[in-house]
Parts: C-alpha cells; structure tokens; sequence
C-alpha cells in the first residue's frame, strides 16, 4: 500500500467548538503538518448555522488551505430546503472559496431532528430534496455517510440509490487511509473519501481533528 499513500491527499474535518474560534496561526500549524484540504462544519445537527465557520473560513483561507469544504448536519424535523439556503445565505462572501457542501447523513440525536420518526421512502426523498438545494445554490454537492447509518436510515443497503453520480465521504476508524475496507451501499462502489482517525482520539497542533484521505486521482480531486 506504500505506493497508495505516497500519491493520496490528507486532509481534516471538525467543528469548530473550542472556547476560541480557531486563528490563523493554529490553522497554520494544520497545513504545516502535511494536511491538504479541510472540511468545516457550517450546520449545527440541532439546525442552526454555525456562526464560528465566518471565523474559522476565512482563516482557513488566510493560512493556505487550497481546499475547503463546509458541512452541514441537518435536522431531520426541520425543512430540508430552508437549511440550505439558510447556512449558503450566511456564506455569500464565500461561495467562490467553497469546494464542496457536504450532507452529513447520519442518526441525530437532538431532540425533533431524528430520522427514526420518518419511513425509509421519505428519507430518501428529504435526502434527494437537500441535494437538489445545493445544487440549486451553484454549488457541488457531497454525502457523509456510513453503511451502518444508511441501513439505518433508508432501510437497507441497497436502499436509495440516487446519488451514485455525487461523491461519497465515508467513515471508519481503522488508522488505515485506503478504501481497502469499504462495503458498497447507497449505490456508491467507489467512494471519494474516507475519514479514518476520529476526532476524540486524536489532536494536531492540540487541535481535536478527524483526519480523513483521498486518492491523489484528478477525477477524485475537488472540482
């Protein structure tokens, strides 16, 4: 797997919930390690806009990321379009500095934002609704997701299949960046990224981060 490795891309993801919002010089220290791209959470999972991405972005920027996503966890219980277009019409400033939005498909457990109270059918369709918002803003689209959560969530893992022609971010925490382990579901036989070392086992420049990789492949690469 060396030769893997040696032409795979690093990168991090995380919300920003220190008592400080993260500074340049911290997110420096990031990109000094070798990490590539970042992720940044942009919606809370109880449904409200994170208002520390207007800090942690733009110092993302300032310390040299050339790649930043934003992520957003939505609430089951509220309105998958206005979720949307609640936390891009926070980031307008940014959109030229957005790679990607990611949907963070997995169970919620903030009271009114769960998953369970829905059928299969309609989590599907609220998923489809969420995706078509993104792309509606101008901006490419992604899914995190898990195949545990997906047969969770859709009911099974074949459940779904809609959005093969969208990227897949997935997680298991196994130290091990390559897709040596992943179990098609949704559709996806190839995923995009995989994130691999959990954030409460594991800090940079004493930053708690989730540590994620993706093949060094152009057509893997952020558009």
């Amino acid at each position: 797997m060396i030769p893997l490795l040696a032409f795979g891309k690093f990168g991090i993801d995380f919300g920003p919930d220190s008592a400080n919002d993260f500074s340049v010089s911290d997110l420096q220290c990031l990109r000094s390690t070798g990490i590539q791209f970042a992720i940044i959470r942009g919606w809370h999972s109880y449904g409200a806009f994170d208002q520390r991405l207007l800090t942690t972005l733009p110092n993302a920027l300032k310390a040299g990321f050339p790649s930043i996503g934003v992520y957003l966890f939505p609430c089951r219980g509220m309105d998958a379009v206005q979720q949307v277009q609640q936390m891009m019409g926070n980031l307008t400033q940014y959109r030229g500095n957005i790679e990607r939005v990611w949907l963070d498909i997995e169970m919620n457990p903030n009271q009114g934002c769960g998953w369970d109270t829905h059928s299969f059918e309609e989590n599907c369709l609220y998923i489809s609704q969420m995706v078509d918002a993104v792309k509606e803003q101008n901006n490419d689209v992604g899914i995190y997701a898990s195949h545990r959560g997906w047969n969770i969530i859709l009911g099974s893992e074949t459940a779904c299949q809609n959005f093969t022609d969208i990227p897949l971010w997935y997680p298991h925490f196994d130290y091990n960046p390559t897709f040596d382990d992943f179990t098609p579901f949704g559709g996806w036989v190839n995923p995009t990224i995989k994130q691999y070392i959990d954030l409460t086992r594991n800090t940079k420049c004493g930053i708690p981060v989730d540590q994620d990789w993706m093949p060094h492949v152009d057509d893997l690469q952020f558009q």
